[in-house]
């Protein structure tokens, strides 16, 4: 198992942990504009289209009338598959920002560390706790410190948000942009 597969196991399962516990797929996230359904749909989709764009490849079509949590879990599985074939894993991208990076490679930096923070996004937005590795959240910070600038120009991020928190998991989410301390469902 590679280290993207891995790792991609591991926050995916995280993530889905924390899917089964949402009892209200409608209620708010710390990303305004966001519905507790819009976080998965949005990992499941930009991944896909991610990969339909910049390798001309397909994963498996959705069933309409999964629920988010078992949509979330059917693509994990889909996603780990992929990652655990040697052959599909390890072709090039040949469009897009990553042109020459493989399949893992992409999958690793972009698409775990987004399910990770996202992670976070669902569980406040459920009221449930999420099982967070706080040395990754570490390395991850470390990691967009020095492109802080590119970060935010992105439009993917919002400003950073004030924090005292020796947490590494809340530094990380309050460099994004979240208000670790004051964002609660109900604010």
């Amino acid at each position: 198992m590679s280290l993207e597969s891995g790792l991609h196991a591991r926050f995916a399962q995280a993530f889905g942990e924390v899917a089964d516990q949402v009892t209200d797929w409608d209620a708010p996230t710390p990303v305004k504009e966001w519905r507790a359904r819009d976080i998965v749909e949005h990992l499941i989709d930009w991944y896909e289209s991610v990969l339909e764009g910049w390798v001309d490849m397909d994963l498996p079509d959705r069933d309409p009338q999964d629920g988010p949590a078992t949509a979330w879990h059917k693509r994990t599985a889909d996603v780990q598959e992929l990652l655990d074939d040697s052959e599909r894993s390890t072709i090039e991208l040949a469009n897009g920002p990553f042109s020459g990076q493989t399949i893992a490679e992409m999958t690793g930096e972009l698409y775990v560390s987004d399910v990770f923070m996202h992670t976070w996004d669902l569980a406040r937005s459920a009221g449930v706790e999420a099982d967070l590795d706080p040395e990754y959240a570490e390395q991850m910070l470390e990691g967009m410190l020095p492109i802080e600038t590119m970060l935010r120009q992105s439009g993917q991020y919002g400003p950073a948000v004030e924090t005292d928190s020796e947490d590494p998991v809340e530094r990380l989410m309050a460099f994004i942009g979240r208000d670790v301390h004051a964002w609660t469902a109900r604010a």
